[in-house]
């Protein structure tokens, strides 16, 4: 019988009153801190800092206990495996300066796809007679134009001497507003130096990533600028249909009358016509 789970918080306990159990399991109860082997049982101790149920270990001169060698909570986004006791360790955390520029490179892109779709969605061209399906559309060209304020502004909130700006951590913005990392050396340079408040630049509270989420938030959100859009073309299409099946209607009941019209005046010229014959043959 064994736990499903280490450590001295998930120890199973057993109480022999009548003093013959262990005995007759053929356990001892003297507290061997190597383990169970040899029909002896580990010792519990009283608590989590005297239990040889527990690991334990020393972190930056501070000990620690805890009830599995995979320690996730010593340092925040760190998990430490604790392998065997020894000597002691020395390591050291490095941001992932790789992996941030990939994240930053793939921010770029995303930007440049969607403002380029809509620069050729809302594009007007005179000399070569262009002009595309949005041109002149308020609701993209507000985006548009929004969306390159959002990363022309500085980012407030950063510590003093951190980059408020992309042209500081080495991206341009091109005459046709999309970015280009153009200088991946003040990049890295800024990620060495303190590559939290580069994450910040991004996705702090006035961030720039932060502050397009909430601007696309804002047109592609439930009831949004987008929606309330479609909603209205499409009242304006439901009216457009009424007016034209009115027209239809209106025009049929006009047809109808024409119709009726032109059969009394049929029936009206061949009476003349009748008449005018009966008349030529009597003064004939």
């Amino acid at each position: 019988m064994r736990s499903g789970q280490t450590g001295y918080a998930n120890r199973l306990e057993f109480t022999d009153s009548a003093g013959g159990l262990l005995a007759l399991l053929e356990v001892t109860n003297n507290a061997l801190a190597s383990g169970t082997s040899g029909g002896q049982i580990t010792r519990v101790g009283t608590g989590e800092t005297d239990s040889d149920l527990n690991a334990q270990f020393i972190l930056d001169g501070l000990t620690m206990y805890r009830s599995s060698n995979q320690v996730s909570d010593a340092l925040d986004g760190l998990t430490i495996t604790l392998k065997q006791t020894g000597d002691l360790v020395d390591f050291s955390v490095k941001p992932d300066t790789d992996g941030i520029k990939s994240q930053i490179n793939d921010f770029i892109k995303k930007y440049n796809d969607i403002l380029t779709f809509i620069q050729g969605k809302t594009q007007v061209d005179g000399d070569l007679d262009i002009r595309a399906d949005f041109a002149g559309d308020t609701l993209l060209t507000g985006l548009r134009f929004g969306m390159r304020s959002d990363l022309a502004r500085q980012v407030t909130g950063q510590p003093v001497g951190a980059p408020t700006l992309l042209t500081e951590i080495g991206i341009e913005v091109n005459d046709d507003g999309t970015l280009s990392l153009e200088d991946e050396d003040k990049l890295t340079e800024a990620l060495e130096e303190n590559a939290s408040a580069v994450r910040d630049l991004f996705t702090g509270a006035d961030g720039f990533a932060t502050r397009l989420k909430t601007r696309l938030d804002a047109y592609l959100g439930s009831d949004g600028l987008i929606d309330n859009r479609v909603d209205s073309i499409e009242d304006r299409i439901t009216r457009l249909e009424d007016q034209i099946t009115d027209f239809d209607e209106r025009m049929a009941l006009r047809e109808n009358q024409l119709r009726e019209q032109y059969a009394k005046l049929q029936e009206a010229i061949a009476l003349f016509q009748s008449q005018q014959q009966y008349l030529g043959g009597f003064f004939g």
